[in-house]
């Protein structure tokens, strides 16, 4: 009896200790799990996405809430990837990403979303997955996208003649309009 005690000791410290790990893990990568009971219509969501929803703990969480959260211009796309019938030929997975909005400040916050739909004899009970906050991400692709535009616009619009070259290889990789123009004559 003893051994079998401390054999369940070790499993429930080993649990524990998995258990923390993956917390610490969902943090440091910015996740949160979540699970949608179609049946019930309850979204289960981890602090501190729950507040992106400015649902408090503890209070219920729908899918007209959930929705309500998203961005006007995302939701019916959101709408047809989570609460979209189901086919069991593609296995119900959810993979999107949308805006939050922030009813009082309107402060926009970008979402991934990475989910599975949970079926019992075919018939779709439960969405669960990860959400992760890509709003960096999506910032600094922004900035990237507008600095591409920049150069682009001063390369192009440039009246001095302007080529890149490849150093290593010798080969020439883009010219601005002048300088195309200036090949002409």
């Amino acid at each position: 009896f003893m051994r079998m005690r401390d054999r369940v000791r070790d499993r429930e410290r080993s649990l524990r200790e998995s258990e923390a790990t993956l917390r610490t893990a969902m943090e440091a990568g910015a996740l949160s799990s979540f699970r949608w009971d179609i049946v019930t219509d309850a979204i289960h969501l981890e602090h501190p996405f729950r507040s992106m929803w400015h649902v408090p703990v503890g209070a219920r969480l729908d899918r007209a809430t959930f929705l309500k959260g998203v961005h006007p211009s995302d939701r019916t796309r959101v709408e047809a990837a989570f609460f979209r019938p189901w086919n069991t030929r593609d296995y119900g997975y959810v993979l999107s990403e949308f805006r939050v909005c922030d009813p009082k400040t309107g402060a926009e916050r970008w979402v991934s979303a990475h989910g599975r739909t949970i079926f019992h004899q075919d018939v779709p009970v439960a969405l669960s997955g990860v959400l992760q906050d890509i709003t960096d991400r999506k910032q600094a692709e922004e900035e990237l996208r507008k600095s591409e535009a920049r150069y682009r616009l001063l390369f192009e619009g440039s009246p001095a003649p302007i080529w890149i070259i490849d150093i290593e290889t010798l080969r020439l990789l883009d010219v601005n309009r002048a300088m195309a123009r200036s090949e002409e004559h």
